[in-house]
């Protein structure tokens, strides 16, 4: 479900939102995007959304989605399995466009930020495309190295805000109809007025 067409835009994410379609629909090379909000205001969404669309209009492109806890774990068991070599390969010669979700999670985690950084060199220097997404802007992650913060900060920043009343409820009226619940609009309004922390 997490596709452009189920992203509802609001003045909260017009900025985020147009930056990931270009990124999708651009067949040449495109800065890196680093999505920022807290959680629940659409950043895996939209991501993934470009991910589907890059596949749907690109089908021989490699898409890889992934949270930076799971390549954190995936590196330690290459390391562990002795196949690091397979590991960079996966991240430098398998993949076209990398959407790598959660990156503050990498705080302090020093051979990881090393292998990620290594990683992004090629990527970058082969144009392949890349979405970072964050809680936590890049400034304030702590204890990252400056090789990656050098990297991360060549990334167009769109930060998704907390959405407004009327998206809050456009939101709610879109995931109403999808699921074929019927509400009256006063509820919805209600809903709306009362849930405004996480989409």
């Amino acid at each position: 479900d997490f596709t452009f067409d189920h992203f509802i835009v609001g003045e909260n994410s017009t900025f985020a939102y147009n930056a990931a379609i270009a990124l999708a629909s651009e067949k040449n090379k495109f800065p890196p995007l680093f999505l920022l909000s807290p959680s629940g205001m659409g950043k895996s969404h939209l991501s993934q959304a470009v991910g589907h669309k890059i596949i749907s209009a690109f089908p021989n492109e490699r898409v890889m989605y992934i949270t930076a806890e799971d390549f954190t774990t995936d590196m330690v068991n290459s390391l562990r399995n002795k196949s690091i070599t397979e590991f960079k390969q996966k991240y430098r010669n398998n993949c076209d466009v990398l959407l790598l979700d959660d990156i503050h999670f990498l705080s302090g985690r020093t051979r990881t930020q090393d292998e990620l950084a290594l990683s992004l060199d090629y990527l970058y220097d082969s144009g392949k495309k890349i979405i970072f997404s964050s809680t936590t802007s890049l400034k304030d992650i702590p204890k990252l190295n400056e090789h990656l913060r050098s990297r991360l900060s060549q990334c167009v920043v769109s930060e998704i805000q907390m959405p407004d009343f009327s998206t809050r409820l456009k939101i709610l009226q879109f995931k109403a109809r999808y699921h074929g619940y019927g509400f009256p609009n006063e509820v919805l309004e209600y809903m709306a007025g009362e849930l405004t922390e996480n989409v």
